[in-house]
C-alpha cells in the first residue's frame, strides 16, 4: 500500500470512528438505529465490519508483531505501533459492540444477523486481499 493511500484511508477511518464515538457519548442514534430500517441495516453491517477490523489490530498489537498501525505515519515504528494497534482494536470492539446492540442483531429477526455476518465477512475478505503480499494499493483492490 502506498503511503498516500494509507494516509487517505487512515483519515477516512479516523473520521468515521470519531463520528461513532460522538454518537456513543451523546447517546444519539442508540434507539433510532434499530428502529428505522436503514439505521438497522447500517448498524448491523457496520457492527460486523468494525468487529472484523478489530481482530487483526488487537491481536498483532498485543503480540508485538509488525502490522500497519492506524496513524502509524505520525507515531513512527516500534512500541507505538503496537500500542496504536491495541487502542485501535479496542475502539473497534467498543464501537462494534455498541452498533451490535443498537442494531439488535440477536433479537430474533434473521435479516439482522445475515447483515452482521455479511459485513464481517466482507471486511475480512477485503483485509485479506489488502494485506496479501503483492497488493500494492487499496485502490487496485477496490
Amino acid at each position: 500500500m502506498s503511503s498516500s493511500h494509507l494516509h487517505i484511508f487512515t483519515i477516512l477511518a479516523g473520521l468515521a470512528v470519531l463520528g461513532l464515538i460522538i454518537r456513543l457519548i451523546t447517546g444519539r442514534g442508540r434507539t433510532r438505529a434499530g428502529d428505522s430500517v436503514l439505521g438497522g441495516f447500517m448498524a448491523c453491517i457496520f457492527s460486523g465490519v468494525l468487529l472484523a477490523n478489530a481482530i487483526p489490530h488487537f491481536v498483532h498489537g498485543i503480540s508485538g508483531e509488525h502490522f500497519p498501525a492506524p496513524f502509524g505515519y505520525l507515531l513512527g515504528t516500534g512500541v507505538w505501533d503496537n500500542i496504536s494497534n491495541v487502542v485501535w482494536g479496542f475502539i473497534n470492539i467498543v464501537l462494534g459492540l455498541n452498533l451490535l446492540q443498537a442494531g439488535r442483531v440477536f433479537k430474533g429477526e434473521r435479516w439482522r444477523l445475515v447483515l452482521f455476518f455479511a459485513g464481517f465477512l466482507g471486511m475480512a475478505i477485503l483485509l485479506s486481499v489488502i494485506f496479501t503480499k503483492g497488493s500494492h494499493s487499496v485502490l487496485r483492490v477496490i
